[in-house]
């Protein structure tokens, strides 16, 4: 038993510096940072009604509670344009929500796949942080001139209606039957 439990010892004497590498360069939020971040932020781009819409979530941790007072912005940019999208006043560490995206942005994400989208303050109270943002196709598709066959086939119909017409006369010929017997 003692040589299970110095085994297990060593084991976790010996992953431990693993252990703290790897919590180090997480991209988790710091739970005492030692500057201001916006780790834990998110944003997706979705379509609906045939508009590209963002649902996002800014998070800005800082040190000692500070307080900060910010315009959220996300910020899409390709090899020639830039296209900026105001996100909100960041209140108590954080804004979320849902915005449109103006013509141009959805336009920018969609002609090039490359672009770089960032969340960034103004005025600047922490880095901006890169953030995915796959691009939303919000083309509709025409509408086909028939609509799709969904239905049963017609046969199964008059197979139901002969099924029920040979129910009845077995239950006619057995009505049948008793009375001759009684």
């Amino acid at each position: 038993m003692r040589t299970i439990a110095a085994a297990v010892f060593v084991g976790v004497l010996m992953g431990a510096p693993v252990t703290a590498g790897v919590a180090t360069e997480s991209r988790y939020t710091p739970v005492d940072p030692s500057t201001a971040t916006l780790a834990g932020s998110a944003v997706v781009m979705e379509c609906r009604s045939g508009d590209s819409w963002i649902d996002y979530r800014v998070q800005l941790t800082v040190p000692d509670d500070e307080s900060v007072v910010a315009t959220a912005l996300l910020v899409v940019e390709s090899t020639d344009r830039t296209e900026t999208v105001s996100l909100g006043q960041v209140t108590e560490g954080a804004t979320s929500g849902q915005v449109r995206v103006p013509a141009e942005a959805a336009a920018l994400t969609a002609a090039d796949p490359s672009a770089s989208v960032t969340i960034r303050l103004e005025p600047s109270s922490a880095p901006a942080l890169r953030v995915p943002l796959a691009a939303s196709s919000c083309a509709t598709a025409a509408l086909p001139a028939t609509l799709p066959f969904t239905g049963l086939e017609p046969w199964v119909p008059a197979l139901g209606a002969v099924g029920v017409a040979l129910v009845a006369a077995g239950t006619a010929v057995t009505v049948l039957r008793r009375r001759r017997e009684s």
